[in-house]
């Protein structure tokens, strides 16, 4: 199953978002407290994804700093095996 960037307005990762949460979404099916649905959430706040010496990251983009900080803190650590496992296969 493909799963679609919820944000395409935001073309410049547009396509490795919807690679990255396929890959998540086929790591957690439609789990939305693991590593699925904290990929969506934050992209639905408008995170983005940037290359840096070969290696995807998440940034908050969007996001307020203090609020993408919370969200880092509730919903990525907590998954933050799986993130990183995903992030190696976009790359």
């Amino acid at each position: 199953m493909s799963v679609l960037d919820p944000r395409p307005e935001l073309k410049t990762d547009t396509a490795a978002w919807a690679k990255l949460l396929t890959l998540a979404y086929a790591l957690d099916e439609s789990d939305m407290n693991g590593a699925y649905g904290a990929l969506l959430g934050i992209r639905c706040m408008g995170a983005q994804l940037g290359q840096a010496g070969g290696k995807w990251a998440i940034q908050r983009g969007e996001i307020d700093e203090g609020e993408y900080a919370d969200i880092r803190k509730r919903y990525l650590l907590p998954n933050t095996a799986k993130i990183a496992e995903l992030m190696r296969k976009l790359a």
